[in-house]
């Protein structure tokens, strides 16, 4: 993990943030249930970044890319998924869990009726169990006074209670609640919640990897237009999401110049999707992603790079948190 406090645009009083570039190592052993999965992130952020909060200056803390990617496979339901993972690997490991989803699969199905994608459909019926551990980052962002930015593959959720809650949630632990996607599209998205741990924006991928857009045998997610993508105001910095391969896409950084974004926040789950044979080594690769933007867009000061890390079965996710800054060329 990467922590540093920074001035992003000279002159300008009052800008001065701490940002922490987490790299979360995700394990089988954090997800056998969702209070283990829990306990995992509450002990990093407890041991790595509460003792380097600032008081005097904003703080913001970003997680990688799919933060909750291991926790497909959390609780009884994963159970199957887990064992395969490194027997049979990541699509063998994902197909196993229609069964124990089954039941959610079948609402989902029915409540979207054109939708046909296999992991598609599974990411919806996944909705309440994601929704529930992205919960405690919410939590974290609250406790500690500090801004957050996690990511998941979801679609639009709300809060539904009662017995019509009951079919969305897990059947052995239901506690009269469920969240419930209001639309079919899955995305790769990055949920920004405040100090006070109030959801401030989501910002969704353009640009999916063939794991993620598949309809057959992927994850069935969809990517936003190019011309979608926004930029946003907090009070330390106008701040644009690059989710991983975004970074690479000309038009995507060239959009968020437009829009004067100052600080590229880029979590990534690099691995085997930016490992073609004979491409470039992957450190040089990484560094003409984020890196290389800050230096050729005016607007852009600072560029911030959680990474996460640790094999999903053969899915190989390798990197190093990092953050950089052009501010010495432009004072």
């Amino acid at each position: 993990m990467w922590c540093f406090s920074a001035l992003p645009i000279a002159g300008l009083q009052a800008r001065e943030f701490r940002a922490f570039a987490v790299t979360h190592f995700h394990q089988l052993d954090q997800v056998h249930s969702i209070a283990s999965f829990r306990a995992a992130v509450r002990a990093q952020f407890a041991r790595d970044i509460a003792p380097k909060l600032r008081d005097d200056v904003p703080n913001f803390v970003s997680y990688p890319e799919n933060q909750t990617l291991m926790a497909y496979f959390v609780g009884e339901r994963g159970a199957l998924g887990r064992a395969l993972l490194d027997e049979a690997g990541a699509v063998p490991a994902l197909a196993s869990l229609t069964g124990p989803y089954a039941p959610q699969i079948a609402l989902y199905a029915a409540r979207f009726p054109g939708v046909d994608a296999p992991g598609q459909l599974l990411n919806l019926a996944l909705t309440d169990t994601l929704a529930r551990l992205i919960g405690v980052f919410a939590e974290l962002s609250a406790e500690y006074g500090v801004y957050l930015f996690v990511s998941s593959n979801l679609a639009p959720f709300e809060r539904i209670d009662g017995p019509q809650a009951a079919p969305f949630a897990d059947p052995l632990h239901f506690d009269g609640h469920a969240f419930v996607a209001t639309e079919p599209n899955v995305r790769n998205r990055n949920f920004v919640f405040g100090p006070n741990g109030e959801l401030i924006t989501v910002q969704d991928k353009a640009y999916l990897v063939p794991l993620e857009r598949e309809r057959g045998l992927g994850l069935g997610l969809r990517g936003i237009q190019t011309v979608d993508l926004p930029a946003f105001d907090l009070p330390f910095a106008r701040i644009a999401t690059v989710i991983s391969k975004d970074a690479w896409m000309i038009d995507v950084n060239d959009r968020l110049d437009q829009l004067g974004a100052e600080l590229m926040l880029q979590p990534e789950a690099y691995g085997s999707w930016g490992l073609p044979a004979g491409d470039l080594w992957p450190p040089d690769k990484l560094q003409r992603g984020g890196w290389w933007m800050l230096q050729k867009h005016p607007a852009l000061a600072a560029n911030v790079t959680p990474m996460l890390v640790g094999n999903l079965g053969d899915q190989v996710f390798d990197g190093q948190s990092l953050p950089c800054t052009a501010w010495s060329y432009r004072r």
